[in-house]
């Protein structure tokens, strides 16, 4: 039988060896590093613009509202749908210690029908808030209540100054009183683009945000104005809130003055936040 000629013989490819392999993933892990951030960031950006879309979508169901009673903002105790009026006087609802945080945190009760009487929709929190769901089961254990029949605790806050007469922000004379809950009208504001009505209650977008409810100052949330334009706020650009002696610790006034920023506000709706 004649042998086939050298350059007639199967030719196998050589194999890497493990230099060359190593090399290899080396290059893929530092090309993953680069891009991994990246593409995390993305993803919170995508997640940015989800939250603020639903912040628009909430005002346009405060607008509606307010089309329908007489153009007052929704007050979470009025689940009848009717025009605001003063809380029942007694204890705040389990997980709030004042009524203040109470009415800021439910002011979906009245709209529930747009939300598929679902106090826990899950447009209602930001879409960068992971654990909500565990919390509310939390919460529902602990108080022995059905996920759906519970009063949700929203961290899509309404700004305090859509229910507080404006002599209650006076910054000169702030008072703390259950007379000053009041109906405010979306027409009683004065700088509708520099007023904030919803707004996050942590800051969820801002990597500077650690969790667990701990919240550093300076921080940016997603802020929807009174006239239903949304953006994307650092606390730098805001005014600070003014102070409560009955709500807040000796010593800690300029704190209070910068976490309240968008809640105890200057004048209220006469006044701007930004």
């Amino acid at each position: 039988m004649l042998e086939p000629r050298p350059h007639q013989r199967t030719r196998v490819g050589r194999a890497f060896s493990l230099i060359e392999l190593l090399v290899a993933m080396g290059v893929v892990s530092i090309l993953s590093g680069i891009l991994l951030p990246a593409l995390t960031g993305v993803r919170e950006s995508a997640r940015r613009v989800v939250c603020a879309r639903q912040l628009a979508g909430h005002m346009q169901v405060m607008a509606v509202y307010a089309g329908d009673f007489d153009d007052f903002w929704p007050y979470a105790w009025r689940e009848d749908r009717t025009a605001p009026d003063l809380p029942n006087i007694g204890k705040p609802p389990v997980g709030y210690s004042d009524w203040y945080g109470a009415v800021a945190g439910l002011w979906h009760l009245p709209v529930l029908d747009a939300y598929d009487e679902n106090p826990f929709h899950e447009s209602l929190f930001c879409p960068s808030d992971r654990d909500w769901k565990r919390r509310r089961d939390a919460v529902s254990a602990r108080l022995g209540v059905p996920p759906r029949r519970l009063r949700a605790t929203l961290l899509y806050t309404m700004s305090m100054a859509m229910f507080l007469d404006p002599r209650a922000l006076d910054p000169e004379r702030p008072a703390y009183k259950p007379r000053y809950y009041i109906g405010q009208r979306q027409s009683d504001v004065v700088y509708p683009t520099m007023k904030a009505a919803l707004f996050e209650g942590l800051p969820f977008h801002d990597p500077r945000y650690l969790g667990d409810g701990i919240v550093l100052f300076p921080h940016a949330v997603n802020v929807a104005a009174s006239d239903g334009s949304v953006v994307y706020r650092s606390t730098v650009d805001m005014i600070p809130g003014i102070v409560f002696d009955e709500l807040v610790l000796p010593g800690r006034e300029e704190l209070a003055r910068e976490a309240d920023k968008l809640d105890f506000t200057p004048h209220g709706v006469r006044g701007r936040d930004w």
